[in-house]
């Protein structure tokens, strides 16, 4: 066993390694002018980044990116535009989530576009740190038989 500020642990170091969840979709999956992925609880999400793979028609002239807070706090209106192998991300200085967004909640990522759609497809990238290891934290000094979320012996 290791001491350091933190307490005792069992690891010298702990890794974590963000996921990329790429969600490809057609119009003909928009309902209601949106298209929302779900998140899981104790979810932290880096970027969201967007491609048209396939230009939008009837569209209107932008879409947005968002969650359940807000419709365009991943991207703005004026960063998304609907046209072919437009490329979008929520890394750009001035967007809401710039720094990033931890879920304590389940949540979703909502596409929204300004009217019904008649052609397109686009895919939707979502970095991400999902449970269990988002929700992780390091054992304090005498919390020996800490269970980490999602590990049935309780140690990863």
């Amino acid at each position: 066993m290791r001491y350091s500020e933190l307490g005792p642990h069992e690891f010298s170091e702990m890794r974590v390694v963000p996921e990329i969840l790429v969600v490809d979709y057609t119009y003909e999956d928009v309902a209601s002018n949106t298209i929302k992925v779900p998140l899981p609880a104790d979810t932290l999400v880096l970027a969201v980044m967007h491609q048209n793979t396939v230009a939008f028609s009837n569209g209107g002239s932008a879409m947005t990116i968002g969650d359940s807070s807000n419709a365009a706090n991943w991207t703005g209106t004026n960063d998304t535009a609907v046209t072919l192998d437009k490329f979008v991300n929520s890394l750009t200085a001035g967007e809401t989530n710039a720094a990033g967004k931890y879920y304590t909640d389940t949540d979703y990522i909502k596409i929204t576009f300004s009217m019904g759609l008649t052609a397109g497809a686009g895919r939707l990238f979502i970095w991400m740190i999902p449970s269990p290891v988002a929700g992780w934290r390091v054992p304090a000094a005498g919390d020996q038989d800490y269970v980490y979320p999602g590990y049935p012996t309780g140690r990863p």
